[in-house]
């Protein structure tokens, strides 16, 4: 036993001497220390720096593995940290097991960087018309905008950055407000859906144009109660104002009256954006039937009206049933405000002696009597069926009648036949006149003149040469000119046999001035009127622009034509689909006192419901250069029954009292036999 504890003495001796022995004589042992690193992904900008421990600093270049050249005692703390970010393009790299102690070699260090985009704000601009729109993005980035048009702010937002645009300053010049749409977002993209859009909040004045206005007492209104006076023809302007994008709606709220008048609103609403002047406001003129015959009476009325010196108006009817005579006549006088008094009914002798079916009316001479003619009846021959073939007849204010002179007083009737028109005084003191049939062989018409006593004498007697190029069938009377010769029309005859224009003095020397040809006019029933500017004015009742006439020989014209024989087309009727404008003109026109010319149309017009097919007549304006405008339309009252009258053969005339025009119509009226109407334009006297 006590060997073996020698043994294991002797071996612990050897164990120490091998391990160098007592501390006093061994060297000093180094100190472990360990790298730091790690590596780096998606780098792509310069300039990263990464730090260890607030102080050991790295510049990194490139992706992949980095270590910092400070190494970390074992046991030591490290912590890596970005100092500085890459640029170029600007990334951000984050740091992943950055920090902890250091026991061995640290490579886990995961460093990641990213790129950090930006992106564009912008969008639309629409509705801009002033000046200084400024917009701002995020409460610092300003943009001008000049126009409408895409707008780009040149300051951009990082991914992910948020936007809101607003508008900074409203434009000027006009005054607008303008309001973002799509303002505020995230920006993960470039922007363009945002939308500016700018209105107008100046202030307009709402007005127009006031034309016809005759009556007095009009009002209009806009947006139901901005109310505005008119007392005339004219611009007019609301006082109030309508705000920039603001709505107008302009009504009449009180129509004229004395005379009463219809006032329509035409371009009468909309939206403000500018000074409103386009509004119109036409005044029709009134309208009224002053008279219907009842066949007792009188009926049929083809001729127009003559105004007296009383003031009153004197006119004939054709016929009319008095003693049991339905084809008599009469002359009556009427006041203008309607109220009729028979002065004679022809056939008050036997066999009609005294003249029948007066298709003309009277003037009034000189010697305040009045003159006109018959159709038929007199004492001689009978014509068309007819007892006697006319005559020329003088009636007082009090109704006593004098037959003048009795036609076909020879044989054949060199004389005349069937004289259609009205007669005419001239300078001379005697009357003047036509007949449509009698005299010279084919008894194609005459021209004629008789004293106030009744002396007569015919001047021309027409178709004279073969093919009646001088005219024949004068329906017409005639019209002295300012050179003292007389004026007028045949309806047939001619070169084209379409009617003619012819000038004859007063001792009978006749010139044929025009042949109408068809498409200048073809057929004229009327006379002439001599304007103005001494061209003579007429029309004829067929003839002129066939595009939408429904008959085949035209459906009439307006012409002027010189004292030498120029003539001119001022106008064709039907000259619209329908022809609302009228056709078939039979009666001779009249100047206004406004320089325009007035006249009727037997057929057209706007109402299709007149008994003879089509429409039943217009009256219409038209200037000396050819413009027309309808006045009004016969058969716009009492449906099929044309209450206020139907088809006017006749002229107007005006009263120069109070600026109105008078007139006949052939038919229509309560009893269907005519009407005396009167019809306010706004002329005014004269």
């Amino acid at each position: 036993m006590k060997a073996f504890m020698w043994i294991l003495l002797v071996a612990a001796c050897l164990i120490l001497a091998s391990c160098g022995g007592s501390s006093g004589n061994a060297p000093p042992q180094t100190p472990t220390t360990y790298t730091i690193g790690g590596t780096v992904s998606g780098l792509s900008g310069t300039g990263l720096v990464l730090q260890d421990n607030g102080g050991n600093n790295l510049s990194v270049s490139a992706s992949g593995s980095f270590v910092f050249t400070t190494t970390i005692a074992s046991g030591g703390a490290y912590s890596v940290t970005v100092l500085t970010q890459p640029s170029s393009p600007a990334q951000t790299c984050a740091v992943t097991n950055g920090s902890g102690t250091a026991s061995a070699n640290v490579t886990n260090i995961q460093i990641t960087c990213i790129t950090t985009a930006t992106y564009t704000i912008g969008g639309t601009v629409s509705g801009l018309s002033g000046t200084g729109l400024v917009l701002q993005d995020n409460g610092g980035n300003n943009l001008s905008v000049s126009a409408n048009g895409s707008f780009v702010f040149t300051t951009t937002i990082a991914s992910g950055g948020a936007y809101s645009v607003t508008v900074l300053t409203q434009p000027s010049s006009p005054a607008q407000t303008c309001a973002v749409t799509n303002g505020s977002g995230t920006a993960s993209t470039n922007v363009t859906n945002i939308q500016i859009t700018c209105i107008t909040t100046a202030t307009f004045t709402i007005g127009g144009t006031v034309s016809g206005l005759s009556g007095t007492g009009l009002v209009l209104q806009d947006n139901g109660g901005n109310n505005l006076s008119v007392s005339a023809n004219g611009t007019f302007t609301f006082t109030t104002t309508i705000a920039g994008g603001g709505v107008y709606s302009v009504t009449v709220l009180t129509q004229p009256s004395s005379p009463a008048q219809t006032c329509a609103v035409t371009n009468g609403s909309g939206t403000a954006n500018a000074n409103v002047t386009s509004v119109q406001i036409n005044c029709t003129p009134t309208f009224t039937t002053l008279y219907s015959f009842n066949n007792t009476d009188g009926r049929n009325p083809y001729a127009g009206l003559v105004q007296a010196a009383n003031g009153d108006l004197y006119g004939t009817t054709w016929a009319g049933n008095h003693d049991g005579n339905d084809y008599s006549g009469t002359v009556f006088q009427m006041t203008p405000g309607g109220t009729p008094t028979a002065l004679y009914y022809f056939c008050s002798e036997t066999n009609c002696a005294d003249g029948q079916l007066p298709y003309a009316g009277v003037i009034q001479g000189a010697d305040g009597d009045f003159y006109g003619t018959t159709q038929a009846g007199g004492r001689n021959v009978s014509c068309d069926g007819y007892t006697g073939c006319g005559t020329i007849f003088k009636i007082n204010s009090s109704g006593t009648l004098t037959t003048l002179y009795t036609f076909c007083s020879t044989n054949p009737c060199t004389d005349g036949t069937d004289p259609y028109a009205s007669l005419v005084q001239g300078s001379d003191g005697n009357f003047y006149g036509t007949t449509e049939g009698g005299g010279f062989g084919l008894g194609a018409g005459t021209i004629f003149r008789i004293t106030p006593s009744g002396t007569f004498t015919t001047l021309y007697q027409f178709c004279t040469k073969a093919n009646c190029p001088d005219g024949s069938s004068p329906w017409a009377g005639l019209v002295q000119g300012t050179d003292g010769n007389f004026y007028g029309t045949t309806f047939y005859g001619g070169t084209s046999n379409s009617g003619t224009v012819f000038k004859i003095t007063p001792s009978g020397t006749l010139t044929t001035l025009y042949s109408f040809t068809g498409t200048d006019g073809a057929l004229p029933e009327a006379g002439l009127v001599q304007g103005g500017d001494g061209n003579f004015y007429g029309t004829t009742s067929a003839g002129g622009n066939f595009a939408h006439c429904p008959g085949a020989t035209g459906c009439g014209t307006v012409f002027q034509i010189t004292p030498s024989g120029s003539l001119k087309t001022l106008y064709s009727f039907c000259s619209q689909t329908g022809c609302p404008d009228g056709h078939v003109p039979t009666a001779a026109l009249v100047q206004g006192s406004d320089g325009n010319f007035y006249g009727t149309t037997e057929m057209g017009g706007q109402n299709g419901t007149c008994p003879k097919g089509g429409a039943c007549g217009t009256v219409f304006q038209i200037t000396p250069t050819g413009t027309l405008t309808t006045l009004y339309s016969f058969c716009s009252q009492g449906g099929i029954s044309c209450t206020d009258g139907a088809n006017p053969y006749a002229a107007l005339i005006q009263d120069p009292t109070n600026g109105n025009f008078y007139g006949t119509t052939y038919a229509g009226g309560a009893s269907n036999d005519g009407t005396v109407f009167s019809l306010n334009v706004g002329l005014g006297p004269f």
